[in-house]
C-alpha cells in the first residue's frame, strides 16, 4: 500500500529532531523496508533499533549533547546509522569526504573540534598518524562488510582481494565491539533535542572558494524533507538509489533523509560502477535515481541498459552540476524508449542550503527554467555584491531565504557575513555567488558560478552556453569550457572536447568545430582553440573539474 508520509509543506514546521522524524516515519510505515545494501535488508522498525543501539554505543564513549563527532564513510549502512545515532544524543555529525587527503582531515577536525570519528579500516591510517597533533578520544573502525548481509559479508574479501586491517591502538574501538558496548548500557541516552538545534556539519568551498564548515539544524533537513516529497513524489513504495555520497548536502539531505522520511526503501551505493548501477537498477526497479549529469550522461552507454525495460523509473533528478540540454535530450530519449515516461528534472541547490532549492516541473513547460523554489523558499535576484534587486529578467546574484539555510560558516564570522545577509525586509538571504534571473512567474534560470565566468575583452562569456553549443554538435560527446590568461583581452575561450569517435580524424574535427563556434556563438565568445581529450577530469563528486583542465591548460596544453 501506499502511504504519504509528508504530503504537504506546513510553513509552522513541527520541533523534531532528525531522529524524531525517522521515527514518525517508522510508526507509519514500520514493516516497510528503510534500506538496502548487498543483501542486507532493515525495516523501519529495525532501522530505529539499530540507531538506538549505536546511540547506546556513542553514550559509552562519553559523547555528550553539543559534542562533534566525525563521519568519513561512503554510503553503507553504519554511516546512516552513525547520522541519526549522533544526532539523537544531541551531538552533530561532521561530514567528511572519505577520500580526503591527511591534511584536509586535519583542518576538518581543527575546524570542527572534533574529538570522536568513525572511519573505515582502509581510511583508518590517517587518524592514527593525526592522534598525537588532535588529541582525538576516540575512533570507530568498521569493515565494509560488516553493512553486507551474511553471504556478501564473508565473500567480500574474496571478491574485493582486500585484507582486514586491523589496529591495536587504545583510542580505537572497532565497530563490532562499538555494539556490544552499545547493548550492555542501560543509562539514558537520548537527548532533549530541537528544531533550532545544531545538526550537520557540511563542508565545501562555498560561495567564495576556501574551504569552510556549513553548519545547519535540524529544522533545515527537516524541512527539505517537507519540500521534497510533494515536489517530487516519492512516497512509501518507491525505491530510492542513494549513489550521491552521504558526506554531501545533495546525498545526505534528498537521497537518504527526504527519502527516509517518505517512508521509501533507500538502496545504498558506495561508488559508482556503472555495471553495478546498471545491476541494481533492474534487479531491483529502482523507481528514482538522484545523481550528477556526468552519472546520467555515462548511464545511457551502460551495455547492461541497451535492452533492459525502463518502465519502472518514475524520476531522474540531476543536481551538482549543469544538466545542458543536449544531455537531457539524449537521455530522455534513452529511458523514454525503453519505457519510461519521465524525463531528468535538473535541480539546483547549494551547501548553504543543503543542496537542494529547486526542481524543474514534471512536465517541462520552459526551455532552460531550473522550475520555482521549493515551497517555504523565496527568491531574489541582486546586483552581484549588493543587495540591491534587479529588475524581472535582468541577470544578477541569485539570493534566497527559507528555513533550509545554514546557520553559519563554523567559526567563520567574515565568510558567514559574505553569504547571510539580512535585507531591507528583515529577513537573512543566502547570497549564492551564482549568475541567474527569474520571470515574472518567478521561475528561474540558472547562468553559472559568479567565479567560473570568463572575462574577455571587457565581455561576459558563460561557459555553460558554450557548453551547451557544443554538447549539440554530433561529433561531441561532451566538452567543458574554460576561460585561459590573453595578454590582450585578458582571458580567451578554451573548449576540451570528448569525441563520439574516438577514432576520428582530430585535425579534421578541429577545424570542423571551430567553424562550427564561430557560426554558433557570439564573436566576442568564440573558442581559441580546441582541445580533444579522452575524458573530462571529474572532482571527488562526480562534477567536471573545470580548475584542473585550467591547470593543465596552464601546465601542458597552452605551451604547446
Amino acid at each position: 500500500m501506499v502511504t504519504t508520509v509528508a504530503s504537504t509543506f506546513d510553513s509552522v514546521l513541527s520541533d523534531k529532531s532528525m531522529f524524531g522524524e525517522i521515527e514518525n516515519t517508522a510508526k507509519i510505515v514500520p514493516n516497510n523496508t528503510a534500506y538496502s545494501f548487498y543483501g542486507k535488508s532493515a525495516s523501519y522498525t529495525k532501522l530505529i533499533e539499530e540507531i538506538e543501539l549505536c546511540a547506546r554505543g556513542l553514550k559509552t564513549l562519553g559523547v555528550k549533547q553539543g559534542d562533534v563527532v566525525t563521519i568519513m564513510l561512503p554510503n553503507c549502512p553504519q554511516a546512516v546509522l552513525m547520522v541519526y545515532a549522533i544526532n539523537a544524543v544531541g551531538a552533530i555529525a561532521n561530514m567528511v569526504h572519505p577520500l580526503s587527503s591527511e591534511r584536509d582531515i586535519e583542518i576538518s577536525l581543527q575546524i570542527t573540534k572534533s574529538k570522536y570519528a568513525i572511519t573505515m579500516d582502509t581510511f583508518a591510517q590517517s587518524y592514527v598518524n593525526l592522534q598525537s597533533k588532535l588529541a582525538l578520544e576516540k575512533v570507530i573502525v568498521t569493515y565494509i562488510q560488516e553493512g553486507m548481509g551474511t553471504i556478501q559479508g564473508l565473500l567480500y574479501p574474496f571478491v574485493s582481494k582486500t585484507k582486514k586491517i586491523k589496529f591495536d591502538q587504545p583510542y580505537i574501538i572497532m565497530w563490532k565491539d562499538f555494539l556490544k558496548q552499545g547493548s550492555a548500557y542501560t543509562g539514558e541516552y537520548r537527548a532533549d533535542v530541537k528544531a533550532k538545534d545544531p545538526a550537520i556539519i557540511i563542508h565545501t568551498g562555498g560561495t567564495t572558494g576556501t574551504p569552510k564548515g556549513a553548519l545547519h539544524c535540524n529544522e533545515a533537513f527537516n524541512a527539505l524533507a517537507r519540500q521534497i516529497v510533494p515536489v517530487c513524489g516519492i512516497n512509501s513504495s518507491d525505491r530510492v538509489l542513494a549513489i550521491v555520497p552521504v558526506f554531501h548536502g545533495f546525498g545526505l539531505g534528498v537521497s537518504i533523509h527526504s527519502a527516509l522520511v517518505s517512508g521509501a526503501n533507500v538502496f545504498l551505493l558506495p561508488r559508482y560502477f556503472a555495471d553495478e548501477y546498471a545491476k541494481i537498477t533492474v534487479k531491483n526497479k529502482i523507481t528514482y535515481h538522484i545523481g550528477t549529469p556526468s552519472l546520467f550522461e555515462s548511464f545511457i552507454h551502460v551495455e547492461r541498459l541497451q535492452n533492459a525495460d525502463l518502465s519502472f523509473i518514475r524520476g531522474l533528478f540531476s543536481g551538482g552540476d549543469y544538466l545542458t540540454n543536449e544531455t537531457k535530450t539524449n537521455v530522455t530519449k534513452f529511458i523514454q524508449d525503453r519505457g519510461s515516461a519521465c524525463y531528468p528534472r535538473q535541480g539546483y541547490g547549494l551547501a548553504e542550503m543543503i543542496g537542494a532549492i529547486a526542481l524543474e516541473p514534471t512536465v517541462p513547460n520552459k526551455e532552460c527554467s531550473i522550475g520555482k523554489a521549493f515551497p517555504g523558499i523565496d527568491v531574489m535576484v541582486c546586483k552581484a555584491d549588493t543587495e540591491e534587486e534587479v529588475p524581472v529578467g535582468e541577470t544578477g546574484e541569485l539570493c534566497f531565504t527559507g528555513p533550509n539555510a545554514m546557520m553559519e560558516y563554523l567559526d567563520n564570522v567574515s565568510e558567514t557575513e559574505k553569504v547571510l545577509k539580512t535585507h531591507a525586509d528583515g529577513r537573512l538571504w543566502v547570497h549564492t555567488g551564482d549568475l541567474g534571473h527569474i520571470d515574472e512567474d518567478k521561475d528561474i534560470y540558472y547562468t553559472q558560478r559568479l567565479k567560473r565566468m570568463i572575462v574577455t575583452n571587457g565581455y561576459n562569456v558563460y561557459p555553460s552556453q558554450i557548453e551547451e553549443v557544443f554538447d549539440a554538435h554530433n561529433y561531441v560527446r561532451v566538452s567543458c569550457a574554460i576561460g585561459a590568461p590573453d595578454e590582450r583581452k585578458g582571458q580567451k575561450v578554451i573548449v576540451y572536447v570528448v569525441l563520439n569517435d574516438e577514432n576520428m580524424d582530430k585535425e579534421a574535427a578541429k577545424t570542423t568545430l571551430l567553424e562550427y563556434g564561430r557560426k554558433m556563438v557570439a564573436k566576442f565568445a568564440k573558442p581559441a582553440d580546441i582541445i580533444f581529450v579522452d575524458k573530462l577530469p571529474l572532482t571527488m563528486l562526480n562534477k567536471v573539474d573545470y580548475r584542473a583542465l585550467e591547470k593543465q591548460y596552464a601546465e601542458k596544453d597552452g605551451k604547446q
